[in-house]
């Protein structure tokens, strides 16, 4: 108040008689500290500057953060990421770890104001397959999968992991050369099935995640006699069981199962078998397709993924 007070007096000295002047020179004062907080966040760097050729994945971001007035700074690696890492003001580089291949977009916030956003896209360099026991990631060798007419786990690894007492989570993942493809306008056809012959895991729960620029579709999958372990996820929004009936994806995934996804006029149409079994209205566009992972609940395998758009086959595996 006393900062508007002393602009007004300002400007009456310099236009006593003119009042559309000096509406203009009030209206010029108060708009100043906007224009200068704009300036100042376009000399702020928060640039991911390389990416190491395995996950997990170290990112160094170099960082140029003098035009940030606030000392409460912090950098999020992720939309996901809850609490973040604090930086000082004086810091150059920040280094920050992705466990996973796929699409990441790092925030920088201060004040709980989001300031700039950096997209890191980690490769997987082909298709890669990790263990979640409990939190603790391993990341398999070739010997420990077998990628012929599909892939899957080796006899070995299925039976070491089939003798734990907690199933753990494989997950197949693809982040490599996908051709531009829109995430609103896509068909996705995949044959699956869960492999794990265990007390560890009686529902054979499945989930495959198409994974966007933006966001992501996230279809849960599992056996007729289970609760569906929800939500589906459709490009942002989240769709659960007491909303609408997922029990029509559920079918015997010990049984190899062809999984259609369709994308188009603003509409997921999903097939088991070739039946059409749901459709959900997709409200935003997840953006570009970058690629895909396959969560098992013990173990899985995959024969076969095609990607197309409405002309052309995008992306073929190549078992």
């Amino acid at each position: 108040m006393y900062l508007i007070h002393s602009i007004r007096a300002f400007v009456h000295r310099v236009h006593p008689t003119n009042r559309r002047k000096r509406i203009f020179y009030i209206c010029l004062f108060l708009c100043l500290p906007t224009f200068i907080t704009l300036g100042s966040w376009l000399e702020i760097t928060f640039v991911g500057k390389n990416v190491s050729f395995q996950v997990p994945a170290e990112i160094t971001f170099a960082l140029d953060l003098s035009g940030v007035n606030s000392e409460n700074i912090y950098i999020k690696k992720s939309k996901d990421d809850l609490n973040g890492v604090r930086v000082s003001k004086s810091q150059k580089e920040f280094k920050a770890t992705y466990a996973f291949p796929g699409y990441y977009k790092a925030q920088l916030i201060a004040d709980n104001e989001l300031l700039k956003v950096n997209d890191v896209f980690v490769k997987s360099f082909g298709w890669v397959a990790t263990l979640n026991k409990s939190g603790t990631i391993e990341y398999l060798n070739k010997s420990d999968i077998k990628c012929d007419a599909m892939i899957g786990l080796s006899a070995d690894k299925l039976k070491e992991i089939e003798s734990q007492i907690t199933a753990p989570t494989l997950t197949f993942h693809y982040f490599d050369q996908i051709n531009p493809v829109s995430g609103l306008d896509f068909t996705l056809e995949t044959r699956l099935r869960s492999t794990f012959n265990s007390y560890g895991a009686p529902c054979k729960r499945i989930k495959l995640e198409i994974v966007g620029t933006n966001s992501t579709f996230l279809i849960p999958l599992s056996i007729s006699a289970c609760s569906v372990e929800g939500p589906i996820l459709i490009a942002g929004q989240e769709f659960y069981p007491t909303q609408i009936d997922l029990r029509s994806l559920q079918t015997d995934y010990s049984q190899w199962q062809k999984v259609k996804m369709e994308v188009n006029g603003g509409l997921a149409k999903f097939y088991i078998a070739d039946k059409h079994k749901l459709t959900l209205p997709v409200r935003a566009s997840i953006g570009q397709i970058v690629g895909f992972r396959y969560h098992f609940e013990g173990a899985g395998e995959v024969d076969f993924v095609k990607l197309t758009d409405t002309r052309e086959v995008i992306y073929a595996a190549p078992f």
